[in-house]
C-alpha cells in the first residue's frame, strides 16, 4: 500500500498525508490533526502496526483480512483523537477505546498512555512519561506533552520538563522554547513560587542528569514526606524567561534551602558534573566564609557550623580528586545508600535544625565539639521586654521589601509573643463565604504558607515557635470557635485582643502602602483600618474583626470580605548563638 494514501498514525485520518520538504528533509503532514512525521518514523509505525497485526492473525493471513484489521485499527485511532480533543473529557470513553485498540495491538504507545493518564493515578502517569522513549515514539510526543500539559498538575512539572528536554534539545530549539515556555506558564498556576530561587526551602537536590530517575524517587519522597524540595532541571525556568545567570540562581536558591542532599554516583562524583564541581563548592565556600580560621582544615569543621548535608550514595566508584574532597565535605556523616535511610536523615537534620540548642548539647555530649567550639557556640539571651517594638523579617510594605515592626505583647524565659506593628495586607478571612472556623480558614493556610516563606528567611522560620492555638467559642453569640491548631503563626482570638491591648486606642492600627494598595479599607479620619481576628463572629460564616476605630467587634463581618487588613502574630525564640 502507498504511503500517500495511508491513514494518519496520530489522528487515524484517512487521504489527509501530503509529503513536503521542510528544511531540506522530507515530512509527511496531515491536514487533519496538523502532525508532521518524518518519512522514516512514519514508515517504521506502519511496519510495526502491520507485523503486529500478521503475529495476531497467525497463519490465516489474507489481504483482506490484514485491511480489515488495519481499518479497525485507524477508525479506533480516529475516535481516540476526538476524544481527547473534545472540550470535555470523557475518561471512560477513552479507556474503553484504548482498551479495543490494544486488542489489535497491546503494544500501542497512545492506547498505553491514555489509558493510564485517565485511570491511574498521577505518580503512576508520572513514571510512564518517564520511560518513554523519544525516538521509538517520536510520532506522538507532541500530542502527549500537549494532553499532559492541559491536565497539568504539581505531579506532572518534573517529568513533562524532562520529556521536553529529551525530545526536542539538539534537535528543535524553537519547539523546545515553545513547550518549557508553556509548561512554565501552567506550572506558575499551580505554584505561584515554583521558580522563585528566593523562596526558604527545606533540600537542595544536587544530581547528575545522568541519575534522573533516582532524583525523581528521591524528590517525590520526600515531598511525599512534607519536605519542600528545589531542583534545578524543575526549577529553573528554561523556557522564554529562562533565568539570565544559571550559576548566580543556583547559589541563590542554596543559600535558601536548609539542607543539602547530594545522590552520589560515579556520574555526579566528577569535576565535570556542575552538582560536585559548583554547588558543592559553593556550599563549601559558604562554610568557611563564615569559619574562616578552618581554611586550611576544612575537615575539622564542626558539623553544626557547616550547612546540614546528606549523601545519597547511588554507587561505590572512586576516584583520587573526588574522594579527597567528599572525604572532607561529608566529614564525620555516614553515608546512606538507600532512598527510605536518605529521606529518613533528611527529615532528622529538619528537627535537629528546628532546635538549634538542643542539637548544640546533643552534639556536645556526644564529644564532637571541644571547649573551644563551645564557648562559641554558648547561646546568650537577648533582653526584650513587653511593649518594645523590634524588627524581624522583612515584606512588602511600602515601596519594597522592608523589614517588619513587631511589638512584643508578652514574654516567656527567652520567648517573646509579638504582633506586626502595622497591617502587612488585606485578605478575607476565607476566599469563599461558607461556614468557616479558624483550622479551616484560608488566611490561616496563607499565613503558614506563601506568608512565611515569603517574610522570613529560613534561619528566621527556625526561631518561630510552633504555637498551640486554641479558639474559644464565640461567647456573645455561641458560635463554635472550632478544633485547636498548631500555628507558627496566627491572628489573635477576641479575648486576646482585649487582654493585649488596654484600650481602643490601643488596638488602631495603620496599613503599609502595600496592604492599602491590596484594598484595606481606610478611615479617612484617622487613617486605620479594620483588622482580623481569628475568633469566629456571631454566624458560622463570620469572623470577628477589630474596627478601624479600635473596638473588637464580636459580631465581626462575613468571611469573605475584601477590606480588612491582616496583623500576624508570633512566638518568637530569642536565644541566638555567638
Amino acid at each position: 500500500m502507498e504511503l500517500s494514501v495511508l491513514r494518519c498514525p496520530q489522528c487515524g485520518a484517512e487521504g489527509r498525508l501530503t509529503r513536503r520538504e521542510e528544511n531540506g528533509a522530507a515530512l509527511w503532514h496531515c491536514a487533519h490533526c496538523g502532525g508532521k512525521f518524518t518519512e522514516e518514523s512514519k514508515v517504521r509505525e506502519y511496519e510495526r502496526l502491520e507485523a503486529t497485526i500478521k503475529s495476531s492473525l497467525g497463519s490465516v493471513i489474507t489481504e483482506a483480512l490484514l485491511r480489515e484489521k488495519t481499518e479497525k485499527y485507524y477508525n479506533l485511532r480516529s475516535m481516540l483523537w476526538e476524544k481527547i480533543n473534545a472540550k470535555y473529557i470523557d475518561s471512560k470513553a477513552i479507556i474503553s477505546i484504548c482498551r479495543d485498540i490494544k486488542k489489535l495491538d497491546p503494544q500501542d504507545f497512545l492506547a498505553q498512555f491514555f489509558e493510564l493518564a485517565n485511570s491511574a493515578d498521577e505518580a503512576d502517569v508520572a513514571d510512564f512519561v518517564n520511560n518513554i522513549d523519544v525516538y521509538e515514539n517520536e510520532v506522538f510526543i507532541d500530542l502527549v506533552i500537549d494532553f499532559l500539559l492541559k491536565s497539568m498538575c504539581e505531579e506532572y512539572i518534573a517529568p513533562v520538563n524532562l520529556l521536553i528536554e529529551r525530545a526536542y534539545r539538539g534537535h528543535d530549539l524553537k519547539k523546545l522554547g515553545e513547550y518549557m515556555t508553556r509548561l512554565e506558564e501552567e506550572a506558575l498556576k499551580i505554584d505561584a513560587d515554583m521558580y522563585e530561587t528566593k523562596v526558604p526551602r527545606d533540600v537542595f537536590i544536587a544530581y547528575s542528569s545522568k541519575d534522573m530517575d533516582t532524583v525523581l524517587e528521591l524528590m517525590r519522597e520526600l515531598e511525599d514526606s512534607g519536605l519542600s524540595c528545589f531542583a534545578a532541571f524543575r526549577n529553573l525556568q528554561h523556557g522564554r524567561n529562562a533565568v539570565a545567570n544559571y550559576e548566580s540562581a543556583l547559589k541563590e536558591a542554596i543559600d535558601n534551602c536548609k539542607i543539602l542532599v547530594f545522590v552520589s554516583s560515579k556520574n555526579s562524583r566528577t569535576f565535570r558534573c556542575d552538582a560536585f564541581d559548583k554547588e558543592l563548592s559553593y556550599i563549601r565556600e559558604c562554610d568557611l566564609a563564615a569559619n574562616p580560621i578552618y581554611r586550611n582544615n576544612y575537615e575539622a569543621l564542626p558539623q553544626e557550623q557547616r550547612k546540614p548535608r546528606v549523601e545519597y550514595r547511588l554507587d561505590d566508584s572512586r576516584s583520587v580528586g573526588a574522594d579527597a574532597f567528599m572525604k572532607e565535605f561529608f566529614a564525620g556523616l555516614d553515608y546512606c545508600e538507600t532512598l527510605e535511610k536518605t529521606v529518613l536523615r533528611v527529615i532528622q537534620c529538619k528537627k535537629a535544625l528546628a532546635n538549634p540548642a538542643a542539637r548544640f548539647e546533643e552534639a556536645r555530649n556526644a564529644g564532637k565539639i571541644h571547649r573551644a567550639e563551645e564557648v562559641r557556640g554558648a547561646v546568650k539571651q537577648i533582653n526584650v521586654s513587653v511593649g518594645a517594638t523590634l524588627t524581624f523579617g522583612s515584606y512588602q510594605q511600602n515601596g519594597g521589601k522592608q523589614p517588619i515592626e513587631w511589638i512584643v505583647l508578652a514574654k516567656n524565659g527567652s520567648s517573646a509573643l509579638m504582633i506586626s506593628k502595622y497591617l502587612l495586607d488585606c485578605k478575607p478571612y476565607n476566599t469563599t463565604r461558607i461556614d468557616t472556623t479558624w483550622e479551616t480558614s484560608s488566611l490561616r493556610s496563607w499565613l503558614n504558607g506563601d506568608f512565611m516563606r515569603e517574610a522570613f528567611t529560613a534561619a528566621e522560620q527556625g526561631r518561630i515557635l510552633t504555637t498551640k492555638v486554641s479558639t474559644p467559642n464565640n461567647t456573645a453569640h455561641g458560635t463554635v470557635g472550632g478544633n485547636s491548631t498548631n500555628d507558627k503563626i496566627y491572628l489573635l482570638s477576641i479575648e486576646e485582643a482585649r487582654q493585649y491591648f488596654a484600650s481602643n486606642d490601643d488596638r488602631k492600627c495603620v496599613p503599609t502602602a502595600y496592604a492599602a494598595s491590596k484594598g484595606a479599607y481606610k478611615n479617612k479620619d484617622n487613617g486605620c483600618s479594620p483588622w482580623w481576628m481569628r475568633s469566629p463572629g456571631n454566624n458560622q460564616d463570620y469572623a470577628a474583626d477589630v474596627s478601624s476605630d479600635g473596638y473588637a467587634y464580636d459580631v465581626g463581618t462575613n468571611v469573605n470580605f475584601t477590606l480588612n487588613g491582616v496583623r500576624p502574630a508570633l512566638w518568637v525564640n530569642f536565644e541566638s548563638a555567638e
